[in-house]
């Protein structure tokens, strides 16, 4: 009864009217006794589902996680070399210019500070606490004047050490800031105007 039968002019439905009693009774009872087992087992049944549903979505999220961690690690690996490599070449009590001062503080065991917005500003500020190394990253922005002035007065900003991101690009740089050079070259510029 529940097979629809060919005719003449292609399926005829009369047969489903006659079986739509019985399916619509069926359908009810066990909407009944499915809604009878909900209500004893609702509350675990609930828990099992939300259960299920952050399994399959945590998934995705965990491994695509994992795979973002993995890959950031060693994004700013030269920040950790250049703090470890300060913590051996500087004192404990020594204060340390970067515009990465978290990690640099971290890795270096050593004050850090940031930049100064000018080259004034830094030289004040050098002069009370006595700073020896600078450091200039491509991972933070610096004041404009860091970029040039190193170069432009390398008697001044000594580089001694150096980390690549590839053969020709320094990924960063640290200086070792000597004053005591600059004051002399002043004083003999002085000189030269006094003559």
């Amino acid at each position: 009864m529940f097979i629809e039968r060919a005719s003449t002019y292609g399926y005829d439905p009369k047969w489903l009217i006659f079986s739509g009693l019985a399916i619509f009774l069926i359908i009810a009872k066990g909407s009944l006794q499915l809604e009878e087992w909900l209500a004893h087992h609702l509350k675990k049944f609930s828990i099992i589902i939300i259960m299920l549903l952050l399994m399959i979505a945590a998934i995705p999220q965990i491994t695509l996680t994992h795979a973002s961690v993995e890959e950031k690690k060693t994004t700013q690996q030269q920040v950790k070399d250049a703090g470890l490599w300060l913590k051996q070449h500087s004192s404990p009590g020594e204060i340390i210019y970067t515009q990465s001062p978290t990690q640099t503080t971290y890795y270096a065991d050593r004050y850090s500070k940031g930049i100064p917005s000018t080259y004034e500003e830094f030289r004040n500020q050098q002069q009370q606490d006595k700073a020896r190394f600078f450091i200039v990253s491509i991972f933070e922005k610096h004041p404009g004047w860091v970029y040039s002035y190193p170069q432009q007065h390398p008697e001044e900003f000594i580089p001694v050490q150096a980390y690549a991101l590839t053969k020709d690009q320094p990924a960063l740089v640290i200086y070792q800031y000597s004053p005591q050079q600059l004051q002399q070259t002043n004083a003999e510029v002085n000189a030269s105007v006094e003559k």
